[in-house]
């Protein structure tokens, strides 16, 4: 895209430079051809023409037709200094006065391209097109000075234009290739340089995330063979101890003993879902499905928040990825039950060649517009999924739902 903008850029300024290059060196050329016809050819005839020879108009016709024939010249004017015509291709203009009348004789010859309007305006005609327009002083033999306008095609201004305009198009295409072509090399270094820095960043990223699963895992055992198992059994203990206690059923130790019993199985159930929570099981393209499901049953049977879940992986998906799914979903669903006082949830996970997308709304009073605002409200977990999908070059994005509610738009790569 750059090297289009560059090309774009240069092909712009060369056709620019290129007419105002070829302008310049036409008009200059039209000042120097009309120098070189007045001394050679026309000055004799024009001293002549003062003097008052009637051959002297003859002359001037045939110079001037001669001019029209083999050249680009269109009409000539000769002037006196108080701008009366002394000699015209239109005779009928002869000893008129010019009008309107020019300013005061200027002190070296120059040349202009004048529009065709401007030359219908001073020679009744034009060609087609742009014409050029030579205005000189002439000295004639005897010290006077007379004004001569010269007017003529633009055919040569333009074919000059033209093949300047190539010429420089050219080179500074040219130029631009060839710097393009030396810069190449780096170009590819850093490309490369970016690519492998890429690659590892995402191999450091896949090793921690291993890290932290085999971490999670081990804690998971851990708290399974140990505390649960514990539990466990000081649970049966008081069930078997409330079976043997004498007295009337409504006690104040069997109350207690009782009241013990169900914090227990309480502990018990809350560290088991701590423990598929830490370490949900088979979280795979295959698994994720009745993961997610098991998931919205939780939900519905610990917060009573029905969950429509919809899975459509048709692109398999990576550990990783479904491992951050899985906990992005479940993230959604705790500020759904804890925040947002919603009664239903849809969970939508659909998978291409290249992303995973999710998709979780509630009905619920929906999230605050500003970070700041929402960890203030307790929506900390939310703000770290947003740096975890940064991490993983992926988007995430909290919007309001129509009808009230929230929306939570995820995208992951599927690798």
């Amino acid at each position: 895209m750059g090297a289009l903008v560059a090309f774009a850029v240069v092909v712009v300024t060369s056709t620019f430079v290129a007419t105002h290059i070829a302008r310049d060196e036409e008009l200059a050329e039209a000042v120097r051809s009309g120098e070189v016809l007045t001394s050679t050819v026309l000055v004799a005839s024009l001293q002549a023409l003062v003097n008052g020879d009637p051959q002297a108009l003859t002359a001037l016709d045939d110079a001037a037709q001669v001019r029209r024939r083999v050249g680009s010249m269109v009409a000539t004017r000769v002037l006196t200094r108080d701008a009366r015509v002394i000699y015209a291709d239109d005779h009928s203009l002869i000893g008129r006065p010019l009008s309107p009348k020019p300013p005061a004789i200027p002190a070296a010859p120059h040349a202009t391209v004048i529009t065709v309007d401007q030359a219908v305006s001073e020679i009744g005609r034009a060609a087609t097109g742009r014409m050029v327009k030579v205005d000189m002083p002439v000295r004639l033999p005897d010290g006077t000075t007379v004004r001569m306008f010269l007017y003529s095609t633009d055919e040569r201004l333009r074919t000059s234009e033209s093949a300047l305009v190539v010429r420089l198009i050219i080179l500074s295409t040219g130029a631009v290739s060839l710097l393009l072509l030396l810069n190449l090399p780096v170009s590819v270094w850093l490309l490369r340089r970016v690519g492998k820095a890429h690659l590892e960043r995402i191999r450091l990223l896949s090793n921690e995330v291993a890290a932290a699963d085999r971490e999670r895992r081990n804690i998971a055992r851990d708290l399974h063979d140990g505390v649960v198992q514990d539990l466990a059994g000081a649970g049966y203990a008081l069930e078997a101890l409330a079976g043997t206690l004498p007295g009337e059923p409504d006690s104040t130790a069997r109350q207690m003993l009782d009241l013990s019993h169900d914090a227990v199985r309480r502990s018990t159930r809350a560290l088991r879902t701590l423990i598929v929570d830490v370490a949900p099981p088979d979280l795979s393209s295959e698994g994720l499905p009745a993961a997610i499901a098991d998931l919205a049953a939780r939900w519905k049977r610990d917060h009573g928040i029905d969950v429509d879940v919809t899975v459509d992986l048709r692109t398999p998906v990576s550990p990783q990825a479904a491992t951050f799914v899985y906990r992005a979903v479940r993230e959604c669903l705790t500020n759904t039950a804890a925040h947002s006082g919603g009664r239903h949830a849809k969970i939508t996970i659909k998978s291409d060649p290249d992303d995973v997308h999710l998709i979780a709304e509630d009905d619920g009073r929906g999230f605050p517009p500003d970070t700041a605002e929402r960890r203030r409200n307790g929506h900390i977990g939310l703000n770290l999924l947003a740096g975890a999908v940064a991490d993983l070059g992926g988007r995430l994005h909290v919007d309001g739902r129509q009808g009230g509610g929230a929306v939570v738009r995820c995208t992951i790569p599927v690798g």
